[in-house]
């Protein structure tokens, strides 16, 4: 070569560049042994090549079979799959829709057998109406995995289910199908629609609560609130939604609290007490009942306790009152536990039994009771009298005994025993008096008062005493209640104001034919304090102390249920008159007591001759002896049913189909139909 010279040799793994530089030929043995090695390395990159090349053939057949063996176990692996999927699969033809393969879980879910799948189509599965729905829906499906949502699929049962819908476009044995995976989601679909049902009543009910309800965290923050929370407060519902709960509190510290501790656990509810600010600056009292939940938070219920600490504070001073006049009283009072044994007793009743209050606690009503002091030959009768009244009548009340004192003077002492309810606890309160002196005067005046007070306080009906122009003078609790007032409100006042002016105006007071000693009963209207009113019957009469007295009941309920039972008549009246078969009622012997105008129409008689009659007279007799009435069902409470002739006034007889039963007062109803 004259000049040097580039040449490239493809290789197996990739591109040489050689290049050849002349020389001079044949000088010096080293470059003859360059030359040689080049020689060889040539040779042996052209045996790599070629052999390279020889052998791609057997490695393609390898290839080949390798992927026909991974194909041959893929559909194997996918066959498994496909019938042992737990959920329910099927394939079906895009053209036809009918079923191509289904595995277990679907016949299991779906009711049908294999077999009968693969002779129905889609349509057997599906409701009549969601059919143009899948039609359109079939049309959008590709080649990808898509999510076609909830349908409604009917069993072999006809049973509706909720499935979901998985599907995508793939060639089953040389047709177009389609690959389809179901997951049954009715139980599903049902417990999320029980749980909105049940978190729609939880809302109500919170919305509906009379107590406020507050969730809120550790430092205040209001996260949601109930109707009554800002209503008890004051505020609007978006202002109160602003507030921090520490804006609420009159003060900083708890006034009391019913836990062990001032903190708010997780695993107990905290009852805490405490004073709360309105929106007008008044201040009033809550009870708040706190439990922590897992998130943190903080869930309370608060309860206005204002008019609770007022009943509190006036049953306290009222049990300071009863104390004070109970070991203060004239009388004797004892009070004995469900055993009999004495609980606490004033000095005068300890005076009685001669002995000192300190010597009588916790003894028995045997070693320091009243019977105990009875005459020995009377003792025993005496016991037995007052056991036989305190079980019959659960107390007693101004029994009169007499007992002997230990320098055996005898007095005569009038004793009462009643239940008393202490720390929900029976036991009894006895009371005695000392009547030897004066004892027919002082038992008359008591029984008198007591009974006069018995029956204005205990009286279900509303009582007022007025003087002899109307102001009244004393009311009982029942007629306060009745109107919503204080029974302080009404004693003063004129018992016109208790009734509208228009029903004064229409129907006057007659006061005179009471003064003259007649008795009044009539119906007016009560004027409640809520200016609402009430239907009241009263009966007023002059009393033997020159005042007047009205008893007042409350009829607005009857008043009510007669207007109901007068409309429900009517009704009950056009149904029957507008009936178009006749209607007859009959007694027990078949006299009719009722016909409506079809079945005076159907029998031609008029309504006063046909209940001159009975159920014998419209039929003849050969045919109630070859077909008697059918008393016996109807006895059973069953209805009977039967076809009759029936004979009309004119002699005529006409084909009847009658239903009849028996209902109340002995009496049986028949639908009498032409």
């Amino acid at each position: 070569l004259s000049n040097s010279q580039s040449i490239s040799v493809n290789v197996p793994n990739g591109e040489w560049k050689l290049s050849v530089i002349p020389v001079k030929p044949f000088e010096g043995f080293e470059n003859i042994l360059i030359l040689a090695i080049l020689g060889l390395l040539l040779s042996v990159l052209g045996g790599m090549f070629v052999y390279d090349v020889s052998r791609k053939p057997k490695e393609l057949d390898d290839l080949v079979k390798i992927r026909t063996k991974q194909l041959k176990e893929s559909e194997e692996n996918y066959k498994i799959l496909f019938e042992r999927s737990p959920l329910p699969l099927w394939i079906y033809d895009l053209e036809t829709f009918k079923f191509l393969e289904v595995n277990d879980a679907a016949v299991s879910l779906y009711g049908y057998s294999k077999e009968e799948f693969l002779r129905i189509d889609l349509m057997a599965i599906r409701r009549e109406e969601d059919i143009p729905k899948f039609l359109a829906d079939n049309k959008s499906a590709t080649d990808e995995l898509r999510h076609a949502g909830t349908w409604t699929h009917l069993k072999k049962n006809k049973e509706e289910i909720q499935v979901l819908i998985f599907s995508r476009n793939i060639f089953y044995n040389g047709r177009k199908g389609r690959l389809v995976l179901v997951m049954d989601v009715s139980e599903k679909n049902k417990i999320e629609s029980e749980l909105i049902k049940s978190e729609e009543k939880y809302r109500s009910l919170i919305e509906q609560a009379s107590d406020g309800i507050i969730l809120y965290s550790f430092d205040g923050t209001i996260h949601s609130f109930n109707k009554a929370a800002y209503i008890q407060t004051g505020y609007t519902k978006e202002a109160f939604g602003k507030l921090n709960l520490k804006d609420l509190f009159f003060e900083s510290g708890v006034l009391k609290n019913r836990s062990a501790d001032n903190k708010v656990n997780p695993d107990k509810t905290t009852t805490l007490y405490r004073k709360l600010k309105r929106k007008d600056g008044s201040v009033f009292s809550v009870e708040l009942n706190a439990r922590m939940l897992p998130d943190g938070k903080i869930f309370a219920i608060v309860r206005d306790i204002t008019e609770r600490e007022k009943t509190e504070a006036a049953l306290k001073e009222s049990e300071e009152k009863f104390s004070k006049a109970f070991h203060s009283h004239v009388l004797g009072f004892a009070i004995y536990d469900d055993e009999f044994r004495v609980v606490d007793m004033n000095d005068t009743f300890a005076v009685i039994l001669e002995s000192s209050r300190e010597n009588l606690l916790g003894k028995t009503a045997d070693e320091a009771g009243l019977l105990n002091k009875v005459n020995e030959q009377n003792r025993k009768s005496v016991r037995e009298k007052v056991r036989d009244i305190l079980h019959e009548e659960g107390h007693l009340q101004n029994f009169e005994v007499e007992i002997e004192t230990n320098n055996g003077r005898s007095i005569s002492l009038l004793l009462s025993i009643e239940r008393l309810d202490l720390n929900n606890k029976l036991h009894w309160i006895t009371s005695a008096i000392d009547i030897t002196s004066k004892k027919e005067a002082e038992l008359s005046v008591s029984n008198s008062e007591t009974k006069y007070r018995s029956l204005i306080e205990q009286a279900s009906d509303g009582i007022i005493i007025t003087d002899l122009e109307g102001n009244i003078q004393e009311v009982n609790q029942s007629i306060a209640r009745m109107g919503g007032y204080d029974i302080e409100e009404m004693p003063g006042k004129h018992v016109q104001e208790f009734i509208p002016q228009e029903d004064i105006e229409a129907n006057p007071f007659r006061f005179d034919e009471l003064l003259e000693g007649g008795s009044i009963l009539h119906e007016r209207r009560y004027l409640k304090k809520d200016g609402t009113f009430i239907d009241i019957e009263v009966n007023s009469k002059l009393t033997t102390s020159n005042t007047l007295i009205g008893f007042i009941r409350d009829i607005t309920d009857r008043k009510l249920a007669a207007e109901a039972i007068k409309i429900s008549e009517e009704k009950y009246r056009t149904l029957v008159e507008q009936a178009g078969d006749g209607i007859f009622i009959a007694d027990k012997s078949g006299e009719f007591i009722m016909i409506n105008s079809c079945g005076i129409k159907m029998s031609q008689y008029s309504e006063e001759e046909l209940k001159s009659m009975s159920i014998y007279d419209l039929v003849l007799p050969e045919d109630i002896k070859k077909d008697p009435f059918h008393f016996s069902e109807m006895l059973d409470n069953k209805v009977a049913r039967s076809e009759r002739r029936m004979r009309r006034k004119d002699g005529i007889l006409v084909d009847v189909e009658i239903t009849a039963k028996f209902i109340s007062g002995n009496r049986f109803l028949a639908f009498v139909r032409d």
